[in-house]
This record gives structure tokens, C-alpha cells and sequence, in this order.
């Protein structure tokens, strides 16, 4: 078979092997490929088969198997499966050709990989049935919240107030957050609905009403109640403690702002802020400090310091030497900014007197010859005095000099020529106080620091890292730790601001961190909290008794004093000792409870056996709709469609109507219509576009303009076409 014959029956079978389901496409054509390829001792220049005479030599002309792209699959999903291992005994790669002229006397050994096993490649691709591979992990694309459905198709955060779930490849709404719940029914909008309003009050479709009107929330859960606690203001649809809550600090809707990475906080009706323990609020964000650092400077002039808050940043709290000696270049000094730098010259990251050096006389690299020496940057034979020779240079010495050290450590002194240098004849202080830093003394380097245990912070040691204990009293203090800012060192942890606490009985830790009495309670015995709505020595305020004489018995009830009442009568005004005046039952400003209103919009409220029902319409108001709970809602002297008494609707043929003292009145005609006879009871009964009445009532078109005609914005006019 020709080369070429033979390459397109290779072609076909590899492209139908792919379509068959049994290839992957880049397996096609790595199949195709082998099959097609010489066999072995046919390539140019060597072996022992030879093709016989008269057959073609095979063609060098590339195999025509159709690559991925030429099938419409991107070359990457078809590198994503590689071929499997040839069988044992696979045929020879051309076996159409003509038979070897000698055959080989060893038959072709068979390979030791096993039928169709899978590489590496095939096991990385592979997933388990039903799943898919998303960025390299496996997942169930119709459970997986992350890859709902496809891969990177997310719905875990798709709904408001909700997460999402994967459901059958579907994204569909999840449970609702604390406090929200789908009232609407429409899973679009999520969880739209808060269930602390009046009319969502604790789950979907509970509306507050009647005796209990307003939606009361507390401890995670919410109720309809009649009111708002003692000590709470209503702000919207919620009971709230404008001297505590941050997002009603002081006044309903007044939010406090919250510093980046804390909290907002309210005290006393004040906005304020929280970080968490170990950081400090600074420029805005809580931040923390009291960290190891380094100063500015460089080649040693640097001092170590811990992080501050200084102009509203984290700065380092120590400053770089400005004065001693540094290490980089060596023999360096800290000049004014914290620098090390060379008075003289920088040669090769050393310091060199360049005027004296006879390795760098007057110039870096620039040595003196034998036996003459450097004196004022000039190569010389001879020292001249009062220049002595010192290290192999010409070198003045005795001028005033300062040791090495820094922050008042230094020590003056001359200048002297010792160990074949020019060098300071004393040393820095090694002990005692310094001026360096404000509390310092000289270390064992001649430099001013701070002692064990302290820190530089604000040009003065300070005890930075040491424990400490916040503000607040009675139990409500805690523990942390000094970190330095702006203004000094200061303690790292805020008191607790609530639980109970330790200071008083009963007490617990409030916005500022004491121990005080909870809401609706006073210290009126030394060290108790008091509960002031049912102690009668102490009823409603501290001091008040609820006792007198003629009474036979007295309690607190609700921080008033009262006398038990007969059955279905109550004290409402609070009265100490006065009598039990309103009859639960029947008073509509105290229906069931003391200040319990009975309201009726237009209308009269009453009280029937403890609940409020609705009396007559105030005139000339009436309840046309049925719904006793919007009151008495139409006004029957305006109403159209209730005009004099429910259900009188008015009405005019080819007109408006209008309803004025509780009686129809015709309104404005429609266009092209007029009330001709002057009566309302028929409406506006004459069409105004006949040559009788053209345009208006009586209006008769004769004579030069007999036809009435609809002349566009003009409306009907008598014309003469």
C-alpha cells in the first residue's frame, strides 16, 4: 500500500475511533501517529530491512490526522486526556507494508505495561462519577454552593440577608440570617424583611395591633407589646436605649461611625469607639502598637524603639544617633540626620583621612611612594611639626576632641596618636544618667538608653509592655498591657462594658466600665441594687414607701404604689394611696390595662370585656369597605364612589362626576360631547359633531359652510367643504 493511501485509511480510522467514544482526541491522533510511522530499520541511513524491490519507499510526506482543532475542540481539552499505553503484541506500525526480505531472527519481545493502562495525566483529569473538576478539586456541580451548577457559578452569597444553596444545579434561597425572614415570598430579594418591625414582628405576618401595637425586641427574639420598656425611646419600628445604642445615640437614626477594624460604641448618649484588646484607635482605624522597631537612620545609627501612634500613623518611638561612632562605612560618625557617613573620605566602605593617609593621600586610591608620608593631603618626605608620624602617616594630634557615645555620654578629651591611629585619648561614660532620652542612663557602649524593663516613647523611658489595668471599677477592669502613643504610655485594654460585676449586688458593667445598677434599679441600701418597680420601701424611686395609714395593705407594682384592687378595676393613675378607678373592661384609655387606648380613625373606639372594639362613625365618616381595622375610612360628603351613604357611586353619561355635600354633581363633558339640554340627570347627552350642534351646543352650520368638519386641533367647525 502507498504511503499515501495508507495515511488517509490511518486518518479515517483514528477520526472515527474519536467519534466512536473510544479516543480521546489527542489519542487519535497519537494512535494514528505510531501506526503510520516507519518501522523499526527503515529510517534514512541504517539497519538491516531494506523495502524490496519494487515497492515504494515509504513517503516522508506528514501524516493527515485531524488534529483538535480541525474537530472543533480546543487543543487544551484534548491534551487534558494523553493516550494510554500501547497493548502487549501491538502490530507492527505499517502493516500493510511488504514483509522484511530477512526477517529477524528474534521475534519482537512484548512490552511489560499492561493493556490500556492509565498515565498520570488520565488520573489527574479523572473525577468520579457525577462530579466535575473545578479548579482542580472534584466537586458535585449540583450541591456545590461555589460551582453551582458550573464550575466558579456561585450562590452562596447571591441573596440578601441569606446564603445561598445548590439544589439540582439550582441556586436557591437558604435558611434566613438571625432576624430576617422571605415575607414576601419572592426568593429573589432574599430575606427582605427585618421581624423587629410592627408588622413582621418575630416571624413573617405577625402584626402588632390593638392592645399590643408595637414590635418589642429583646434577647435575640421579638413580641408585640403594648409599649416600649422603662428607660427605651421608639425609633422606627424598634424599642431602643438612646443612651447605649450606637446606631441611635442620643436621638433615633443618629449612627455612631465605626473605626476601621472596631466597633462603634454610645455612652451616655455620646459616640464613641472600641478596638480590639491590644490596639489603640489611631487616624480612624484600631491599630496595634507597642511592636518592636527600628529607627530611621543607617550604618548603626539606628536605635531600637516600639510602634506609637504619633500624628495620627504608627511611627517607631525611637529616634536615630545623631552624634558617636557607626559600623557602615567603619569609622563612621551619625551626623544630624541619623546618618553614618565618613568625615573624611569613603574609600571601599572605610572611613580614611584623606589628608594624612598615605594609602589615600588627598584622594581615595591615591598612595604616597616609599619613605614619604601624606600631611595635608600632599605625599611628602618629611613630617613637618608640630605633625607627628603615626601608623606610617604624617597626623596632627592634641586637638580638642569628643569620645565616642551619644545622648550626653561623650567625654571631651585630645586628640593623641595610639595603637598606630588618631584617636580620641578617652572614652565615652559608661554609667549614669544621660540627657539622650529622659529617664536614660550610659550603657556599656557609651550610649544613652533606656533601662531594663522600659522603652523610649515620646523622648522619655516608659514602662511600654509592662502589665497593666484599665479604667472602670467594681470587677469591670481588665488586664492588659502599656503600649506607647501620641500622648505617653497608656494601657492597652478597656473595661468591660458589660455582665455582672463584682462592686455592688446585682450590678453589672455599664458603657463606661463601672459597676452600677442595671435599668429599673438604684443603689437606695449601700452596696444592693434595688429593684425599684416592686420594692415598697423603695417604689419607683429610692425613699418613696408605699405605706399610710387606713390602708390595710400596700404594694409596688410597676414603680407605683397601690392598693389591691377588686377584680377588673386598677389604680391607672398611680396614685399612692388613691382609689381603684378605671374598670378594665369597658375604658377605652385603659382597655384590659392601664394605658392601654382603644383607637378608631374617624370614628369612636370602645371597650368590651377587656377589648377594643369600634362604636359609631363620626359624621361624615362611615366604613364602606368592611374592614373595621382601617376605621372608618370614607369621607360620604367627597366620595364619588360612596357620595351620601356607602355604595352611592355617581355617575354621568359621557362625563365626569363629582361628589360635593354628599350629593352627585355632573362634572366636566367628554370631548366632543355637551349637555345641550341643560339637564344633569342624563349627562352630557348630545354629540357635538353634527351639522346641528358643530363644536357646541345650538351651533348650526348653513348658508357658504353647511358640513361640520373635524378641522385636527380646532375640533369641529362648520365648513363649506
Amino acid at each position: 500500500m502507498r504511503s499515501a493511501d495508507r495515511s488517509k485509511l490511518v486518518a479515517s480510522l483514528a477520526t472515527s475511533l474519536v467519534f466512536a467514544g473510544c479516543l480521546s482526541l489527542k489519542e487519535g491522533a497519537d494512535r494514528g501517529a505510531a501506526l503510520d510511522a516507519p518501522a523499526e530499520g527503515m529510517a534514512d541511513g541504517g539497519g538491516d530491512r531494506a523495502p524490496a524491490d519494487g515497492v515504494d519507499a515509504p513517503s516522508e510526506e506528514p501524516l493527515d490526522v485531524p488534529t483538535p482543532q480541525d474537530l472543533g475542540v480546543d487543543a487544551a481539552d484534548a491534551d487534558a486526556n494523553p493516550p494510554d499505553a500501547a497493548p502487549d503484541g501491538a502490530p507492527d506500525a505499517s502493516p500493510d507494508a511488504t514483509p522484511d526480505a530477512t526477517p529477524d531472527a528474534t521475534p519482537d519481545a512484548p512490552t511489560d505495561a499492561p493493556p490500556d493502562a492509565p498515565t498520570d495525566g488520565d488520573a489527574v483529569a479523572s473525577c468520579p462519577a457525577g462530579q466535575t473538576r473545578c479548579g482542580g478539586t472534584c466537586v458535585d456541580t449540583a450541591t456545590d454552593p461555589s460551582n453551582c451548577g458550573a464550575c466558579e457559578a456561585r450562590c452562596d452569597r447571591s441573596f440578601a440577608n441569606a446564603a445561598g444553596v445548590c439544589r439540582a444545579s439550582r441556586c436557591e434561597l437558604g435558611p434566613c440570617a438571625a432576624g430576617f425572614g422571605d415575607c414576601d415570598a419572592t426568593p429573589a430579594n432574599g430575606c427582605e424583611a427585618r421581624l423587629d418591625t410592627d408588622a413582621h414582628c418575630g416571624r413573617c405576618g405577625n402584626a402588632c395591633t390593638g392592645a399590643t401595637p408595637l414590635c418589642r425586641a429583646a434577647g435575640g427574639s421579638a413580641s408585640c407589646a403594648s409599649g416600649c420598656a422603662p428607660g427605651q425611646t421608639r425609633c422606627g419600628a424598634s424599642c431602643v436605649d438612646t443612651a447605649s445604642d450606637p446606631a441611635h445615640c442620643g436621638m433615633c437614626d443618629r449612627r455612631c461611625p465605626a473605626p476601621a477594624g472596631g466597633t462603634a460604641t454610645c455612652a451616655s448618649s455620646a459616640c464613641g469607639s472600641a478596638c480590639p484588646s491590644g490596639q489603640v484607635l489611631c487616624g480612624g482605624a484600631c491599630v496595634t502598637v507597642g511592636l518592636a522597631c527600628s529607627s530611621a537612620g543607617t550604618g548603626g545609627c539606628q536605635q531600637s524603639g516600639t510602634t506609637m501612634c504619633s500624628g495620627g500613623a504608627v511611627a517607631c518611638s525611637a529616634t536615630p544617633r545623631t552624634s558617636g561612632s557607626c559600623s557602615s562605612p567603619a569609622g563612621g560618625v551619625c551626623n544630624g540626620s541619623g546618618d553614618c557617613v565618613c568625615a573624611g573620605g569613603n574609600c571601599g566602605g572605610a572611613c580614611v583621612d584623606l589628608t594624612s593617609n598615605t594609602g589615600h593621600c588627598g584622594a581615595c586610591g591615591r598612595p604616597c611612594g616609599s619613605g614619604q608620608y601624606c600631611s595635608g593631603g600632599n605625599c611628602m618626605t618629611s613630617c613637618a611639626p608640630p605633625n607627628v608620624i603615626c601608623g606610617g602617616s604624617c597626623v596632627s594630634v592634641g586637638a580638642p576632641c569628643t569620645s565616642a557615645g551619644s545622648g550626653g555620654c561623650q567625654q571631651s578629651g585630645a586628640t593623641a596618636c595610639i595603637g598606630g591611629g588618631v584617636v580620641c585619648n578617652v572614652g565615652p561614660r559608661t554609667s549614669g544618667s544621660c540627657s539622650g532620652v529622659g529617664g536614660g542612663v550610659c550603657d556599656a557602649s557609651g550610649n544613652c538608653a533606656c533601662p531594663a524593663g522600659t522603652s523610649p516613647c515620646n523622648g522619655s523611658c516608659q514602662p511600654v509592655g509592662a502589665g497593666c489595668t484599665s479604667g472602670g471599677s467594681g470587677g469591670c477592669q481588665q488586664s492588659g498591657t502599656y503600649v506607647c502613643g501620641a500622648g505617653g504610655v497608656s494601657c492597652n485594654a478597656a473595661p468591660r462594658t458589660s455582665g455582672s460585676c463584682s462592686g455592688i449586688t446585682n450590678g453589672v458593667c455599664n458603657a463606661s466600665g463601672a459597676c452600677a445598677c442595671p435599668a429599673g434599679r438604684a443603689e437606695c441600701a449601700s452596696g444592693t441594687c434595688t429593684d425599684l418597680s416592686s420594692n415598697t420601701a423603695h417604689c419607683g424611686a429610692c425613699g418613696r414607701n408605699c405605706s399610710g395609714s387606713g390602708v390595710s395593705s400596700v404594694v409596688c407594682s410597676g414603680g407605683a404604689c397601690t392598693s389591691p384592687c377588686a377584680s377588673g378595676w386598677a389604680n391607672c393613675d398611680r396614685d399612692v394611696l388613691g382609689s381603684c378607678e378605671v374598670l378594665l373592661a369597658s375604658d377605652p384609655n385603659n382597655c384590659g390595662a392601664c394605658g392601654r387606648v382603644c383607637t378608631y380613625l374617624n370614628g369612636q373606639p370602645r371597650c368590651a370585656s377587656g377589648a377594643c372594639t369600634w362604636g359609631p362613625c363620626n359624621a361624615p365618616y362611615d366604613s364602606c369597605d368592611g374592614n373595621l381595622e382601617n376605621g372608618c375610612e370614607t369621607n360620604e360628603q367627597t366620595d364619588v364612589n360612596h357620595c351620601g351613604y356607602c355604595g352611592n357611586r355617581c355617575s354621568f353619561a359621557n362625563a365626569s362626576a363629582t361628589c360635593s355635600g354628599g350629593a352627585c354633581a355632573l362634572g366636566r363633558c367628554n370631548t366632543n360631547y355637551g349637555n345641550c339640554d341643560g339637564s344633569a340627570a342624563n349627562g352630557c347627552e348630545t354629540t357635538l359633531t353634527s351639522a346641528s350642534n358643530c363644536g357646541g351646543c345650538g351651533v348650526r352650520c348653513s348658508g357658504g359652510t353647511p358640513n361640520c368638519r373635524n378641522l385636527g386641533g380646532s375640533g369641529y367647525m362648520c365648513a363649506s367643504f
